[in-house]
């Protein structure tokens, strides 16, 4: 094919029809047209021309029809040709054509089946769908009724456990007591010392401790045989709170620890140990700002120190006879100091049985259910508010009457001694106390508890008065006698007494 091409594009007269402008009907007019232009120059010719023979003038005809019909014949050759090629050409490749031919239709076909296999899996998609769907809602609506059941059962069970433990609670001995043999055990704080009652009330707060857990939902609450028991176990159980709370408050006058111990652990199942230590450590506070003013009154000053009180020694300043004048000073003076000790006492000690006692369930100490960690302890604070109190209350002491004031301002030097002995008799005592575990202790929250500021250890189970600052606070909070008792010296010259006075610290 491709010979035969180029055969016809090097002809002169049949290449114009590979051309790619070709116009056939534009090319046949032309040929007409020069034929009918030769023809007629030919007969115009012959008449101005003689003729020679008619042979000639034959021969001229003739020759000029064999040139459009070679045109034709060489056309018509070329066609037959190109159809002869094609021919062949088909006859060669028709295996191929065919093969081809059959390969589009199976490949037609496919795509035909794969479009009808798409058709079927679209609708076995949706139909896989909406069984998943349906399936799916019975699924979801089957959990909800196991859901509801398991609810049902839940709720069931809380009810009998509710039930059991009013019962529990209801039944108890603690509620066949009487309003007058609670006022008594309240009044005398004896109830926690038999350990049968103390057992008792032990187990009684924790029924009531898990009951309360249980209504911690509003909705199970609302359930009327809930409802119906409710008002008398919390009546129980406030009941039982106040009778802990004044056992606890005579355990920590008595310095029980097993009894403080005892009472903490009810009122922490109560759920009130930490509005209790602070109540019980406020009572403390009241109870020996209430001694203290007492102790030191101008009235309780003037009764204990005879008839003779405004009779002055022209030679001392002081009143007539000052001997049993200062012994009466003293004895209330020590009666002011002694209050200090034991109250301190009560303090440290309910605070060394909260930081003994350990929540089995959350691992933490009693006392770190009751502080935070940046808030100073219980004794730390009573120390400081006490110390305030004295400082104001020997304040207070200058309003006296100048007979009062100059033996409470002339006994200065001995009630500082009186303050330093009480000091060392708390930290020994405290110290004896905490003994061999009270250095244990201090040595296993050695790495613990480190001050931030200086580095310096600290522990809260440390004795009183251990530490210069607790001692320095109190014997600080006598300033205002100091001064008092500085100025009087110096304006009456008493050399004497300002050798036997330490230096303010």
């Amino acid at each position: 094919m491709e010979t035969v091409v180029r055969e016809l594009q090097s002809d002169a007269q049949l290449g114009v029809f590979l051309s790619s402008n070709c116009n056939v009907n534009a090319i046949a007019s032309a040929i007409v047209a020069r034929e009918s232009t030769l023809h007629n120059v030919s007969g115009s010719s012959r008449r101005r021309a003689s003729f020679t023979t008619n042979d000639t003038a034959t021969n001229e005809d003739s020759d000029g029809l064999s040139q459009l019909e070679q045109f034709v014949e060489r056309l018509d050759n070329a066609v037959q040709r190109i159809d002869r090629v094609i021919s062949e050409h088909i006859g060669e490749h028709y295996a191929t054509l065919l093969d081809q031919v059959s390969s589009v239709d199976e490949l037609q076909d496919h795509v035909m089946s794969v479009q009808s296999s798409v058709r079927q899996m679209k609708q076995s998609v949706h139909l896989v769908e909406s069984q998943v769907r349906e399936q799916h809602e019975e699924l979801r609506d089957a959990i909800q009724r196991y859901r509801n059941v398991e609810q049902c059962g839940d709720i069931v069970r809380q009810v009998l456990r509710f039930q059991q433990l009013s019962d529990r609670v209801l039944g108890s001995e603690l509620n066949q007591v009487d309003a007058t043999s609670m006022e008594v055990m309240v009044e005398t704080g004896s109830s926690l010392m038999e350990d049968a009652r103390q057992n008792e009330m032990a187990s009684v707060a924790l029924a009531i401790r898990e009951m309360e857990m249980l209504v911690q939902d509003e909705r199970f609450e609302e359930l009327s045989v809930v409802r119906a028991k409710l008002p008398a176990t919390r009546k129980i159980g406030t009941n039982l709170k106040r009778e802990v709370r004044a056992a606890l408050r005579s355990s920590i006058e008595n310095l029980s620890q097993a009894n403080v111990g005892d009472a903490l652990q009810i009122l922490f199942y109560l759920g009130d140990l930490a509005t209790t230590a602070q109540f019980s450590v406020n009572d403390v506070i009241q109870e020996l700002e209430r001694k203290c003013t007492a102790a030191i009154s101008e009235e309780k000053l003037v009764g204990s120190s005879g008839t003779n009180l405004n009779g002055l020694n022209s030679s001392n300043g002081l009143p007539s006879g000052s001997i049993v004048q200062k012994s009466g000073f003293w004895e209330a003076l020590q009666e002011f100091f002694d209050v200090i000790r034991m109250h301190a006492l009560q303090v440290w000690n309910l605070q060394r049985v909260l930081l003994k006692m350990v929540d089995s369930a959350s691992g933490k100490k009693y006392m770190d259910l009751i502080l935070a960690p940046d808030e100073p302890s219980l004794f730390a604070t009573f120390w400081e508010v006490t110390c305030a109190i004295v400082r104001e209350l020997f304040a207070s002491t200058l309003s006296y009457s100048a007979a009062v004031k100059s033996v409470l301002i002339a006994e200065y030097p001995r009630m500082r001694e009186q303050a330093t002995r009480v000091l060392n008799e708390m930290y020994t005592a405290t110290r004896q106390s905490a003994g061999a575990e009270f250095i244990t202790d201090l040595l296993n929250t050695a790495t613990e508890a480190i001050d931030a500021k200086g580095g310096a250890i600290e522990s809260e189970i440390v004795p009183i008065a251990g530490s210069v600052a607790e001692r320095t606070q109190l014997l600080d909070s006598m300033a205002p006698l100091y001064d008092a008792f500085i100025d009087s010296c110096l304006s009456q010259d008493c050399e004497p007494y300002t050798a036997h006075v330490s230096p303010k610290l």
